[in-house]
């Protein structure tokens, strides 16, 4: 027997607020299990809403969360968002479904503060943001109030999921790209302007004779920078000296013999 819950989780408003607070309102539709009663029911629902930095195209992971949610993981996991190396990427919070359901996330542990808050604002400016939602049953604890034993397919059961893309790279998607609204409150950050000028550093070495250097100790004050007129070439040979006797070495500059 395929069983389904009818109820379903529809995002209808999302606040990209300042860093790195994000709300979710949702819309609760659909009627109850005719299992039990609606007032019994209802206490054992939970309105999940998980949202997720992941980016498919990154290929990060072997598959992406719908996966999970495609075969039913989440109702023998129910807290997978937690395992299989997904707490990097998802944040959820799940709820007593109300008509007001309003989900409040911190994402901070997601986007990797760094020490300059500008460039985590600007890590999360662009950053990737979709959402997973559905209700499921607190089986187990249904278990235990009504004394009854659950058969395993159906422990942790839920409804059919709904998913959308918030953001790519930051940019929220187009208004007929998606079923919601999108307040974008987060603050710009301005790129720093980039001089392409490029000043040379000032080489001593190079100096003129007659120039004085940058590069003054106290007491050089009006010092010539030195003329460096000898190239060093291969071996031993040295500028003017095209033969010196074995065991001799002439100095340029000082005009001594070692």
């Amino acid at each position: 027997m395929d069983c389904k819950l009818s109820p379903t989780v529809s995002v209808e408003s999302v606040w990209l607020e300042e860093w790195p607070y994000v709300k979710v309102s949702v819309v609760i539709e659909g009627v109850f299990s005719d299992l039990l009663k609606d007032e019994e029911l209802s206490g054992y629902l939970r309105a999940v809403c998980v949202l997720s930095i992941y980016d498919p195209s990154s290929g990060a992971m072997a598959a992406p969360p719908e996966a999970i949610l495609e075969t039913n993981k989440h109702w023998g996991d129910v807290e997978w968002y937690n395992s299989m190396g997904w707490d990097k990427y998802l944040r959820a919070e799940k709820v007593l479904p109300t008509n007001d359901t309003v989900f409040e996330f911190n994402l901070e542990s997601l986007i990797d503060p760094t020490d300059d808050s500008e460039t985590t604002k600007k890590n999360w400016n662009e950053a990737y943001l979709s959402y997973f939602t559905y209700i499921q049953v607190d089986t187990q604890q249904m278990a235990e109030d009504f004394n009854i034993t659950i058969a395993d397919e159906y422990k942790g059961m839920a409804g059919d999921y709904e998913t959308g893309v918030i953001m790519v790279g930051g940019v929220v998607v187009e208004p007929d790209e998606r079923s919601f609204d999108v307040q974008d409150l987060r603050e710009a950050v301005e790129e720093e302007p980039v001089d392409e000028a490029c000043e040379a550093e000032y080489d001593p070495s190079q100096a003129t004779e007659g120039e004085t250097t940058d590069v003054d100790t106290p007491g050089d004050e009006g010092k010539k920078a030195p003329r460096i007129g000898t190239t060093f070439g291969s071996l031993n040979k040295i500028e003017g000296e095209d033969n010196i006797d074995e065991g001799t070495v002439e100095s340029n500059t000082m005009g001594e013999k070692l």
